[in-house]
């Protein structure tokens, strides 16, 4: 304990009637993983914990920090103070790496020790009942929301950054999107944000936390302020890609797993308008299951007003959705976009044409020439292949007219009866039919169960930038 009392204070902070110190302040704890964290319970003034420079000055009362993981963790902090009223403390805490063994059975002892005998300054040793870390659902202000600490850049894009996040109060991994706001015009002075583009993101934020689904990104919450962020769960993995899954029944899970989300959101007339492989994030445990991210370019749609804007990834992209098409475009071009994908990986695909520059204002002309010669080899591709479960389903989704298209739901269904799909009884999630896990059930099975084929490696390109052409 850390305070002004000389009765209860392990380490004084001061002496009595110290300006911004209690006589009890805070107190250090060891829990049962060996974690160590900062308690303010009792004091009247708050305290601030700072990380790396970060939070110094997010006074709080009764609040919990997490300081230092256990022996074998991470340690992700390398400057740690403690304010309390005008007193700055900075704490360190050494490296046992080299007598690991020996550190570890001192400080077990310790604690039992501690438990057992009470020794004097050391009551505080033990795991103290956390309090609550999911954000209420009403508004919060600065000094009632959750603290989180930025660990490590772990990604960017054209609207900002993507951070590892740290919470305080529990010591959980989060993940940051951090959006950096464009240039500000003339009309508008230094830090303001611009309106329209702030709306954009809370429609994002929204457009997710309204409509839930096992296999679409979870939305934390989202703040303003000091940084416009949206916090999300963090993937241990990262995309499919970075994960390198390349398991046959992993990727035809994935298939399974991304029909099922697209059937959700064309449901509700969501348009997703960014299906790629770097947008589908990956857990590996306890079961197999990839999640949809990164809804910054989705919209809803009726079935009197669609979408004209020319987005997406090239690579992915629906026909219907490059400028010469000159038609509107809705949830039939995300089922386009998976049929790539899935095209790539079961069977592999060429690489893309050299695409016209959007920058240097390519006409229709050559848009129209460059997306015609792309569905030529994605057709021509498909067409080399032996008939199958999975082949039918791409020869339904990569139909040039969106009309004919086969929807995500019709598709998802014919997975299931045909034995590309089944449902997992412990979470009903899809997975390939050839995963060998208890608790699937094959639902819909025809009499001729076709086998997933074997894998191609997918040839590598550099057309998977995200682009928008207004």
């Amino acid at each position: 304990m850390a305070g002004t009392s000389t009765a209860t204070s392990h380490i004084l902070l001061g002496h009595r009637g110290t300006a911004g110190i209690s006589s009890r302040q805070f107190s250090i704890v060891v829990d049962d993983n060996m974690r160590i964290w900062l308690y303010d319970r009792y004091s009247t003034h708050g305290t601030a914990v700072g990380h790396n420079g970060q939070n110094e000055k997010e006074i709080r009362l009764n609040e919990t920090w997490i300081l230092a993981y256990g022996p074998g963790e991470d340690k992700p902090f390398d400057h740690i103070t403690v304010a309390s009223g005008g007193l700055i403390i900075s704490l360190e805490f050494p490296n046992h790496q080299g007598n690991e063994a020996q550190y570890l059975k001192n400080l077990r002892a310790l604690i039992k020790k501690a438990r057992e005998d009470e020794v004097p300054g050391l009551q505080g040793l033990g795991l103290v009942s956390p309090t609550a870390t999911e954000p209420p659902s009403e508004a919060q202000t600065t000094s009632e929301r959750l603290i989180y600490f930025k660990e490590r850049e772990i990604g960017r894009g054209t609207f900002g950054h993507v951070f590892q996040l740290i919470r305080a109060r529990d010591g959980k991994y989060f993940a940051g999107k951090v959006f950096t706001p464009p240039l500000a015009s003339k009309k508008r002075r230094h830090g303001e944000v611009d309106p329209a583009w702030l709306i954009g993101i809370r429609r994002e934020y929204t457009l997710v936390k309204e409509n839930p689904h096992p296999n679409i990104v979870q939305m934390i919450e989202m703040r303003e302020n000091p940084d416009i962020m949206i916090v999300m769960p963090y993937f241990k993995c990262g995309s499919i890609v970075q994960a390198e899954v390349c398991e046959e029944s992993k990727l035809v899970t994935t298939f399974g797993q991304l029909l099922d989300c697209l059937t959700f959101l064309q449901t509700r007339g969501i348009t997703h308008r960014d299906i790629k492989p770097d947008n589908v994030l990956v857990e590996l445990a306890p079961h197999f299951k990839v999640t949809l991210s990164d809804f910054g370019l989705s919209k809803a749609v009726t079935d009197t007003t669609w979408l004209q804007t020319f987005c997406g990834t090239l690579k992915y992209t629906a026909p219907e959705v490059f400028p010469f098409s000159q038609l509107c475009y809705g949830p039939p071009a995300d089922v386009w976009s998976l049929g790539v994908m899935a095209l790539e990986w079961l069977y592999g695909i060429p690489a893309a044409p050299a695409a016209p520059n959007p920058a240097q204002k390519a006409s229709r002309d050559q848009w129209r020439a460059w997306s015609r010669t792309w569905v030529d080899i994605l057709t021509n591709q498909l067409d080399d292949q032996e008939e199958g479960a999975d082949v039918d389903l791409l020869q339904g989704m990569l139909v040039v007219d969106q009309t004919k298209r086969l929807s995500a739901y019709t598709c998802l269904e014919k997975g299931l009866r045909n034995g590309l799909f089944k449902r997992r009884t412990i979470d009903g999630l899809v997975t390939c039919v050839r995963t060998p896990e208890e608790g699937a059930v094959n639902l819909f099975v025809g009499e001729d169960a076709v086998p997933v084929p074997t894998l191609a490696d997918a040839e590598d390109d550099d057309s998977h930038a995200t682009i928008i052409v207004a």
